[in-house]
């Protein structure tokens, strides 16, 4: 049967188990507390295993503390990114939801988060972010709700139309014609995101000649 040879405090909260089989469990000080744990006490296999999950929770928790210092994450990001290290499939839905419980991670506030800094830094547009969000795992209807206070404000009607007018001049000087510079500057805005009918009213807005070249280019993208 394995015993306890000795026990150390790690941390504020957290207390290393060294075990008579040579493996260290790293487990919260309020279990060895409650469970009243001494240098010596044999473990049968029942409270060892129960030791063990402990163990794993505490490394979990521990690491998805440390992603958490570098930025924000969507609750399916940081579980992933649990999986990639190694841990248990099984235990990290425990760590998430209770992140979640104690409001440390929030799929609404990252969504808001994520969804202003790519729309008014990045100047993404709307239909790129909805995409990225769907890759984070942000649920739909979260999407829905961050995006519907984007769309058709005239905030942001107006930073396409700058996008649009920065990239201009560089097309007007390696393209020979409207009609090119037009479809150039249509597959740009696409590639940012915007919907169709956005880039369209751009468009409209810009200093561009019309003649018969450009006619029809825009419906390919319908």
């Amino acid at each position: 049967m394995v015993s306890i040879e000795r026990i150390v405090g790690s941390g504020e909260t957290s207390a290393s188990v060294y075990l008579s089989d040579g493996s260290v469990l790293q487990i919260p000080k309020t279990t060895v507390y409650e469970k009243g744990f001494r240098k010596g006490d044999s473990l049968d296999e029942t409270v060892l295993s129960e030791l063990q999950i402990a163990s794993e929770l505490s490394k979990i928790k521990d690491s998805a503390l440390r992603f958490l210092a570098m930025r924000q994450h969507s609750s399916f990001e940081l579980s992933q990114k649990l999986r990639k290290k190694g841990f248990s499939k099984d235990l990290i839905p425990q760590i998430i939801q209770l992140f979640i419980e104690q409001n440390i991670i929030d799929d609404l506030k990252y969504a808001e988060s994520y969804a202003a800094e790519a729309l008014h830094f990045k100047k993404d547009g709307v239909q790129k972010v909805k995409s990225n969000l769907i890759k984070r795992g942000i649920r739909k209807e979260i999407i829905d709700e961050v995006l519907s206070s984007y769309e058709g404000e005239e905030e942001y009607f107006t930073s396409v139309l700058a996008l649009a007018r920065k990239k201009l001049p560089s097309l007007q000087r390696t393209k020979s014609n409207t009609a090119q510079i037009k479809e150039s500057l249509f597959r740009y805005l696409m590639g940012k995101g915007y919907k169709t009918a956005t880039i369209q009213a751009v468009l409209q807005e810009l200093p561009l000649n019309n003649d018969d070249e450009e006619t029809g280019f825009a419906d390919s993208f319908d």
